[in-house]
């Protein structure tokens, strides 16, 4: 497994995209098998498109949904939620802002 350098000990997803603009990012975000990310928030809308795999999506790990190939998911920003993928998955994204990811203490 990959760990993140922006969250130590966490392993979580490999972005490969890059800015459509200087305000917009676009890409596809790849999770390896097992991977999860604790509660944390986005700073700007997510707009997601599983292409493969199953991302398990919620407010809490506890109230995950599945969402599998082909399914879309908007995530408000600056809502918290976290996600697992005990399969890993393959998510295209697009934000009207930076791509980030900032924990939720």
């Amino acid at each position: 497994m990959l760990e993140r350098a922006d969250h130590p000990g966490e392993e979580g997803p490999i972005a490969e995209g890059r800015s459509v603009c200087r305000s917009r990012w676009a890409g596809f975000v790849r999770f390896p098998a097992g991977s999860k990310s604790g509660v944390h928030t986005h700073s700007s809308d997510l707009k997601i498109v599983v292409v493969s795999g199953t991302f398990h999506y919620g407010s809490t790990p506890d109230t995950e949904k599945n969402y599998g190939a082909g399914s879309y998911v908007f995530i408000p920003a600056n809502l918290p939620h976290s996600n697992t993928q005990p399969e890993g998955a393959l998510l295209y994204t697009e934000q009207p802002g930076k791509f980030d990811n900032k924990p939720v203490k």
